[in-house]
């Protein structure tokens, strides 16, 4: 009977320690404490130890109770509810502080409770392996909460309350940590690096290739870094480009990732170099933007997508034509002028087939041939409307077909030669003026 009656007063003491806990009463949670035998027991009906119901308290009500329980437990206790099996308190911590707060600003201050509240559990035991979140939580972390949990983790290691041991393994775990963060994709298979392409986010992009982002990753139909920022605009894709050349020039990122992205070949088959061809060719131009090409200078001409494919070319694809050259509906006569400019800077023309077919379709020499067909049958057949009108006495209409002949006899010849004075002086000027962003380091950042 004595140890039955005991038996229920640990059980209603451990209920009333709960219970304190939930209601937030440190005063009744210190008297509790101070008459529990085996404080590891302890747990409400979902599991949870103390400490796990202590880390649901309200910002700096966790603190105090934390201060409570280091202060009247043992050491060996202590331990024993810092580290429990599945996720422990630490982690609880933090994935709570992730995605039940509102992070309107990406910054953390030096007072926060959490901040606070996490340097204690690892000052006194607490694995710096539970630092890193189960992968199922990970993957349920939306871009936002992705990048917030890195700053974080970043802050946490540059606590200065945390002594040096523990700090230099908590810099090194959170190392590891960002960059493993960084290379997972989110439910979506979205890499952190493929969405920041996808949202022009340049400052993000910079920020995850020196933390680690793997550019060679392949997220949704197999696309990698280079593949979306070849469905980049313009100016764009250098840019995105000229960070990663950079990178890789001072070691941030490895040739081999670099080479590995450049050869790899998406869900349909395609290099980034063929992507970035194949959404050039099928851009639908703006009358007004085509109007203002024709009438401005041609030397200010950019050769954007050209010069994309042609860095690719220059670091590290193999079978290099194949790279460059795109199915045959794709092949129009922008095509043809982009793959002539590759073959300027880099002396690479797609396979012979395609480079007869475009030279057959596309080269002015041809094009002037074509031409001039037509408008011999269509001079052939005013000619012949005139006499026939002639002879059927309509004389209005035959002097009126004299006429339009004229014009065109007069206007054709002057269409050629203006065309041919044009073409010298672009191709003139061309010998002694750089075009704009011919090079990769002309483009700035």
């Amino acid at each position: 009977d004595q140890e039955v009656e005991k038996s229920n007063e640990i059980t209603n003491s451990n209920a009333l320690l709960l219970k304190a806990i939930k209601n937030g009463n440190n005063r009744k949670f210190e008297k509790y404490l101070k008459d529990c035998t085996d404080i590891s027991s302890i747990k409400d009906e979902k599991g949870n130890n103390i400490l796990h119901l202590i880390v649901s308290l309200e910002k700096k009500q966790k603190r105090k109770f934390l201060g409570i329980l280091i202060k009247t437990v043992t050491k060996k206790d202590l331990a024993q509810l810092i580290n429990s099996e599945n996720q422990t308190p630490l982690q609880v911590a933090l994935i709570n502080k992730i995605t039940k707060e509102k992070h309107e600003s990406h910054t953390i201050q030096d007072n926060d409770n959490t901040l606070k509240f996490l340097t204690k559990l690892l000052e006194h035991g607490a694995s710096h392996d539970q630092l890193e979140l189960p992968e199922e939580s990970l993957k349920k972390l939306s871009k936002g909460q992705n990048e917030y949990y890195c700053k974080f983790l970043k802050k946490l290691a540059k606590k200065a309350e945390l002594k040096q041991e523990i700090k230099i393994k908590t810099e090194a775990k959170v190392k590891e940590i960002v960059a493993h963060t960084v290379n997972t994709p989110n439910s979506n298979s979205d890499y952190p690096l493929h969405l920041a392409i996808k949202n022009n986010d340049k400052e993000l992009f910079k920020e995850l290739l020196q933390e680690g982002a793997n550019i060679s990753l392949e997220g949704a139909n197999k696309n990698n870094a280079l593949h979306h920022i070849a469905l980049l605009k313009g100016e764009y894709k250098i840019k995105y480009l000229k960070l990663i050349l950079d990178f890789e020039k001072k070691g941030v990122i490895s040739s081999e990732k670099l080479h590995k992205a450049i050869n790899a070949q998406n869900k349909d088959d395609k290099y980034p170099a063929q992507v970035a061809l194949i959404r050039q060719t099928e851009k639908i131009p703006s009358k007004l933007k085509d109007f203002s090409r024709w009438v401005r200078s041609r030397p200010t001409k950019h050769y954007y997508t050209a010069e994309f494919c042609a860095e690719l070319l220059q670091n590290g694809a193999e079978n290099k034509s194949d790279h460059i050259t795109i199915p045959k509906e794709h092949r129009k006569q922008k095509y043809y002028q982009t793959t002539k400019r590759i073959k300027d800077i880099t002396g690479v023309s797609p396979d012979p087939e395609t480079q007869e077919e475009l030279e057959e379709h596309f080269s002015k020499k041809n094009a002037r041939k074509n031409i001039s067909l037509p408008v011999k049958w269509i001079l052939g057949g005013l000619i012949f409307a005139t006499v026939f009108s002639a002879l059927a006495g309509n004389m209005i209409a035959a002097a009126a077909l004299s006429v339009t002949i004229a014009v065109c006899a007069m206007c054709y010849p002057i269409y050629l030669k203006l065309e041919n004075a044009l073409n010298a002086r672009a191709s003139d000027q061309s010998e002694h003026t750089e075009n704009p962003a011919t090079k990769m380091s002309d483009v700035s950042i």
